[in-house]
């Protein structure tokens, strides 16, 4: 059996896309797709268990967070012995979709996604991966 350890990057493929859905209103979206026999954990997990998922964005004046960021799919729910407890995770695929009002004509949003990669046998320690978005309004 191979020791995958050192080779993350292979694990999980991160996107980052925005889609404009009203004059000032933006969807920023975060893809995730993940390896075969590996999960990451969602951004609600109780005391205890796995690192969740966490999305922070930098603050700025350029726009305002509109709501918290949504999930999909629903993620599933199994008992992890590792943890003692009930943890829900994603398979395959997740996104993460932020809402913000944009308060000037165009704007860079930073920010940065913390998540842990789990298999059946061992977790990853969790990674943080920095992100950008250059969003412009199109009217």
């Amino acid at each position: 059996m191979s020791n995958l350890k050192g080779q993350n990057q292979n694990l999980v493929t991160w996107n980052y896309s925005s889609k404009q859905i009203g004059d000032h209103d933006f969807e920023l979206i975060l893809t995730v797709g993940i390896e075969n026999k590996w999960h990451i954990y969602s951004q609600f997990i109780g005391e205890g268990g796995p690192v969740p998922t966490s999305i922070k964005f930098k603050p700025s004046s350029d726009y305002v967070l509109v709501g918290k960021v949504i999930e999909t799919p629903v993620p599933k729910r199994k008992f992890e012995e590792v943890f003692n407890m009930n943890v829900v995770f994603f398979e395959k695929e997740a996104v993460f979709t932020q809402k913000i009002k944009l308060n000037t004509a165009s704007a860079s949003i930073t920010g940065s996604v913390e998540f842990m990669l789990c298999n059946d046998n061992e977790c990853q320690p969790p990674q943080t991966k920095d992100f950008i978005f250059n969003i412009k309004r199109s009217n």
